[in-house]
């Protein structure tokens, strides 16, 4: 997609939140192993893993996100990410994450998770729902202190403005094609932590 000065990006601040504190924890155990120098000789095996955990919990939860420009939607996954123009957006929908619907699929963000039974209870202590849509209340999952809910309105203020001032005709949305990229440098991230994992099992037979 092009450059847009008016982009704006989702990301998920309780995955990014956890990320730190991950790798906070896997740096704090590093740093003892190596501290410790010959007296942890049979922990060292650990090292290798502590740094793929580190590369899959980049992959896993820091990297995805949600872009909105003025070419439609990119939804960045844990390895690919879905292009999508504005006309091909058929409707939204939260179940167990947020889902963009185009023709013949639904996309699920994973950036975006909806709140379960205990995250949708603490959710509805803060802010108001975003409001109401033909005559109904949106659901939970909607909200603006979800994570769903936040990138759900991102995505729906640009595309219903769209919309509304016609740029964006119904019918059509089978006239534009999705493309799904896989992403080369988090399958090469994944395929170095593969590699880790080997190298500290190797470790552990050579002790």
């Amino acid at each position: 997609m092009t450059t847009d000065s008016t982009a704006r990006v989702f990301r998920s601040n309780f995955n990014r939140t956890l990320s730190i504190v991950l790798w906070a924890v896997a740096a704090a155990v590093s740093v003892g192993i190596v501290a410790t120098g010959s007296s942890a000789g049979n922990s060292l095996w650990l090292l290798p893993t502590l740094a793929a955990a580190a590369a899959v919990v980049w992959v896993v939860l820091w990297r995805p996100h949600v872009r909105v420009d003025a070419d439609g939607v990119t939804v960045a996954n844990v390895s690919h990410s879905v292009e999508i123009p504005w006309p091909a957006l058929i409707h939204l929908d939260v179940t167990y994450s947020l889902r963009v619907h185009v023709p013949g699929r639904a996309i699920a963000v994973s950036a975006a998770p909806a709140p379960g039974r205990m995250g949708g209870a603490v959710a509805r202590r803060g802010t108001a729902p975003h409001g109401h849509r033909n005559g109904e209340t949106v659901s939970v999952g909607e909200l603006l202190t979800t994570d769903s809910g936040k990138a759900a309105a991102l995505i729906r203020e640009r595309w219903e403005s769209l919309r509304d001032s016609g740029k964006i005709v119904a019918g059509e949305a089978e006239n534009y094609p999705v493309r799904t990229r896989l992403d080369a440098v988090a399958v090469a991230t994944l395929a170095v932590a593969a590699l880790l994992v080997g190298a500290s099992a190797l470790l552990v037979g050579l002790q």
